[in-house]
């Protein structure tokens, strides 16, 4: 009776290990399956490792020379939050609190610049930075900040407008 109850646990010890295991290869495989598709499709941002946003490239740079108005910036901020379904008078709310929609703010405390005040280091990570974009580039700006608030990282930026 006992040889037969330590085969059992035996048995269900190898079922979690193979489970386990088996896992363990899953999450591998999707790494390197979303690395190659980072790779393959760079037009795309993948927002956490699970879920694909696809961005268009006309929001990735500022169409014209003219100046944005407020309602321009406003405008781009109702269209881009619809785009990564984020909800779209938090996001205006965010951007009054900290710019008044001027896509030229800076603090004068800190390296915090444009519509949603990016810091220099929190903006060099972001694949505006990488293509080239500035800050002060509000489409750029505007799009960054839905990616983050889509992504939930929105709590640790924008502490102080959020309190």
């Amino acid at each position: 009776m006992l040889k037969k109850h330590y085969r059992t646990k035996q048995r269900e010890i190898n079922k979690r290990k193979n489970f386990t295991l088996f896992i363990a290869v899953l999450v591998g495989v999707i790494a390197i399956a979303g690395a190659y598709l980072g790779a393959i499709f760079p037009n795309q941002v993948f927002a956490y490792e699970t879920t694909t946003i696809n961005v268009p490239r006309a929001i990735l740079s500022v169409s014209s020379d003219a100046e944005p108005t407020v309602e321009d910036v406003k405008a781009e901020i109702r269209t881009q939050a619809e785009l990564f379904g984020v909800d779209v008078q938090f996001a205006l709310d965010l951007a009054d609190c900290e710019s008044t929609f001027n896509y030229k703010a800076k603090n004068p405390n800190s390296t915090a610049r444009g519509v949603y005040q990016y810091l220099i280091r929190t903006w060099e990570a972001t694949e505006s930075a990488k293509q080239g974009l500035e800050r002060n580039d509000y489409k750029a700006n505007i799009r960054e900040a839905m990616l983050d608030i889509a992504n939930g990282e929105h709590y640790q930026k924008w502490s102080e407008c959020l309190q």
